[in-house]
């Protein structure tokens, strides 16, 4: 017992219940595999309430049926006091399915045209594209819009806060580094925030934008190359 137990790198007491649990099961190995945990009915388990239910498909048709769980599940909690887990959310979504498996070669492709710019024999091309009703998507891109760089605050709400306390602002910017760390290169490439300049020329290009002052063409162009504004 005590070669067999050096040879596999386990310890001796180990080894040998083992070997007992083998013999008095008549040696059947499927006997050494572990008890599922999971509950024989789960009748009583707590569900979410059918006008909650309704509340995430509300949402999420709302946003044009592409919004996540994450984002759906903050907008509930801010629009609604609900809060819920977003894989709950993401139950819901499958069961009514909503979960559109194009999104995921939209973002595929995404990926591909962000790897392209990023060539450094690549030309620059700013591209505008601007929906039917533009003022109509404004309103929801700017005031509706969870965005995850910008720690799940709508642009408007990070403007005000960055206006308010901008070491608190740049303090979400940092977390949501600290977030992509811990991510795939991929997510980390394709999401990456600077510096602090970035959030400057977003935010000016935004005050600007507000009170309608003169200098617009000039608060566009300055974000051509600011990574902030394109983020989701």
């Amino acid at each position: 017992m005590t070669k067999a137990s050096n040879n596999i790198g386990t310890s001796r007491q180990w080894l040998s219940e083992l070997k007992n649990l083998f013999e008095d099961k008549g040696k059947d190995p499927r006997k050494l595999e572990p008890e599922s945990k999971d509950p024989h009915s789960t009748k009583n388990r707590k569900r979410i309430s059918k006008e909650v239910e309704g509340k995430i498909l509300k949402v999420r048709e709302d946003s044009k049926n592409v919004w996540g769980k994450v984002k759906v599940a903050v907008v509930l909690n801010r629009d609604y006091g609900i809060k819920i887990n977003p894989n709950t959310v993401n139950n819901y979504l499958r069961k009514h399915k909503l979960i559109d498996p194009k999104i995921s070669l939209k973002n595929s492709r995404a990926w591909q045209a962000k790897i392209a710019r990023e060539n450094p024999g690549a030309d620059l091309v700013v591209r505008y594209r601007p929906p039917k009703a533009i003022k109509k998507w404004e309103y929801f891109y700017n005031w509706k819009r969870p965005h995850q760089a910008l720690g799940y605050l709508t642009p408007i709400a990070f403007h005000e806060l960055w206006k308010v306390d901008k070491e608190k602002a740049y303090s979400i910017v940092e977390t949501y580094q600290k977030y992509l760390k811990k991510q795939s290169l991929r997510l980390a490439s394709a999401r990456r925030i600077k510096k602090k300049e970035q959030i400057e020329k977003l935010m000016q290009f935004i005050d600007v934008k507000i009170n309608e002052k003169v200098g617009i063409k000039k608060a566009i162009n300055s974000l051509i190359n600011c990574q902030l504004c394109s983020l989701a």
